[in-house]
């Protein structure tokens, strides 16, 4: 089971992968449109912080029921689990 601190840590890291795609999301918003591209220099920093957020929310919908985010419940690595 999770202490306080690594709750409080993994909570907090949600919260900045959160603030980071909004503040991508806002600032792609603010960039011209381009006459030469239909989609503009916009689309992709916004399409990441679609990404980002949705990852975001998923990491908070795991908190939330109580899961860790930081930690594999087995090894991948054979013999490193021991």
């Amino acid at each position: 089971m999770q202490d306080g601190a690594t709750r409080a840590a993994e909570f907090a890291y949600v919260v900045l992968i959160l603030a980071v795609a909004g503040i991508v999301w806002r600032e792609a918003g603010t960039l011209p449109p381009a006459p030469y591209d239909p989609l503009g220099p916009k689309a992709f920093p916004t399409w990441v912080s679609y990404g980002l957020g949705a990852l975001g929310l998923a990491m908070l919908g795991r908190l939330l029921l109580g899961r860790a985010i930081g930690r594999a419940g087995h090894s991948m690595v054979v013999g490193l689990g021991d």
